[in-house]
């Protein structure tokens, strides 16, 4: 099932940054993303959700060992970390959807056939309902933060800085100074 392509659009700022939350102190900033970049890594979640740990790929396990810095507590994480409760909400109800798709068409339907012509078996249940998955479009909430060491910029919520910030990418602690 792993092969299977689910197109999910997380909604991305007007100027393409892409909310990530801290899995440590659950802190949200923002990270530049090309639409690309986007698509490959729910497409990564999505995978992750429809398969066994045990079934993932080297090129999956390497990816998962990548680290990233939390900006605000300076913490590490793997890669997939990062989303947001509501996008795991949103990416979820994709999954659960197809389920549902494949439980219908694999299970429920062949039940009502064999149902409609034996007089021993009978099903009455009822197809699985699909949900129209939604999440809020994206606000322009926070300010742009540089960060040198790695040539990319973050957005940050000012208040939430003590006097220091860390790159998302390689960890680098700066100083509290605006883009």
């Amino acid at each position: 099932m792993s092969n299977t392509e689910i197109k999910i659009s997380i909604p991305l700022d007007e100027n393409s940054f892409l909310r990530r939350e801290c899995p440590n102190c659950k802190s949200e900033f923002k990270i530049q993303i090309s639409e690309d970049e986007l698509t490959q890594q729910t497409q990564s979640l999505v995978d992750n959700y429809l398969s066994e740990k045990e079934d993932l790929s080297e090129d999956d396990i390497l990816e998962d060992e990548r680290e990233f810095f939390c900006p605000y507590c300076g913490q590490s994480s793997s890669s997939d970390s990062w989303w947001t409760q509501a996008q795991l909400d949103y990416a979820m109800q994709f999954v659960q959807n197809l389920t549902n798709k494949i439980i219908n068409e694999n299970l429920i339907k062949e039940l009502k056939k064999m149902s409609s012509s034996s007089s021993f078996v009978k099903f009455t249940g009822n197809e699985l309902k699909y949900t129209e998955p939604w999440i809020a479009p994206e606000e322009n909430d926070m300010e742009i933060f540089k960060l040198p060491c790695c040539n990319e910029m973050i957005k940050l919520i000012p208040e939430n800085l003590e006097s220091s910030y860390s790159c998302f990418y390689c960890g680098f602690s700066y100083k509290k100074d605006r883009a």
